[in-house]
């Protein structure tokens, strides 16, 4: 597309990152609709990985706008934080795991969003569940207007980290990913945007294939329930100041807690839903 603005693609990878799954996300980069010629990849590789990945990254080393290294494993967000701090002249950045799926005219629509609504700052969108085998599970949506984000992000976080995609100026502000968190840190920094009077937006339709690998329950570790925890009371609190919500954090806590069968089958039922209302 011409005489769209240049935009970037924030992605990290590490030693876990399976590499059909990498080639599969950055072919979706690739075939954007929106123009490769419009469209930065930044790349972090967070810490050693297998000769299999390096093949990767000297294989596609031409779409690749720049490459990050940390020689230790040093997590998303500090990751991401590096990846920030290197971009150019972007207007806008995309947020991109390295196991999911952007549809075709991804960057096309959220970019067209923002530029033609300049009073928002960040735009999300909903996402088709896949399996490992790229198979659909279910669509997902999320709260849509700025007031719905902010009622919903109390209960959990009203945004898919990778259907992200901010203003540059945010950063130019000084807004970045918690460095003190190394699990849920797009829930973190949501309550942080709201408290800077960022306005945020879902557009209602999926726009990519969010991949749920078979351990997704399992990984739901107690550090991470934890962590999700004191973000969740510690975000309200910055938000909400004195507030009923904070009964949400303590009934996340305790879906985390449950064994993986029980949590995989409340995942999907009515019950979640009712809660998220």
């Amino acid at each position: 597309m011409s005489g769209m603005p240049k935009v970037a693609v924030l992605m990290s990878v590490y030693k876990n990152d399976q590499i059909s799954w990498l080639n599969q996300a950055l072919d979706s980069i690739a075939c954007q609709s929106y123009g490769s010629e419009n469209i930065r990849l930044y790349l972090a590789v967070d810490g050693q990985v297998g000769n299999d990945l390096e093949d990767v990254l000297a294989l596609r080393k031409n779409e690749i706008h720049k490459l990050v290294r940390n020689n230790v494993n040093r997590g998303l967000s500090k990751t991401l934080n590096l990846l920030i701090d290197s971009l150019e002249d972007e207007v806008l950045a995309f947020r991109m795991d390295a196991d999911d799926v952007c549809m075709p005219d991804r960057f096309e629509i959220q970019a067209k969003f923002l530029l033609e609504n300049r009073n928002i700052g960040i735009v999300g969108s909903g996402c088709t569940e896949i399996d490992e085998n790229g198979v659909a599970l279910r669509e997902r949506t999320y709260p849509e207007h700025a007031s719905e984000i902010e009622k919903f992000a109390c209960k959990a976080n009203p945004m898919l980290h990778p259907s992200m995609c901010y203003r540059c100026d945010l950063f130019d502000e000084g807004l970045r990913y918690p460095a003190n968190y190394r699990l849920s840190q797009d829930w973190a920094l949501v309550f942080e945007a709201i408290r800077r009077g960022i306005v945020l937006h879902n557009i209602p339709k999926s726009l990519i294939n969010w991949r749920l690998s078979s351990d997704f329950f399992a990984r739901r570790s107690i550090e991470r329930s934890w962590q999700e925890f004191i973000i969740g009371m510690g975000g309200i609190y910055k938000i909400r100041r004195i507030s009923w919500r904070y009964i949400y954090p303590f009934a996340r806590l305790a879906f985390r807690l449950l064994p993986t069968p029980v949590a995989k089958f409340v995942y999907g039922s009515q019950l979640r839903k009712s809660f998220l209302k």
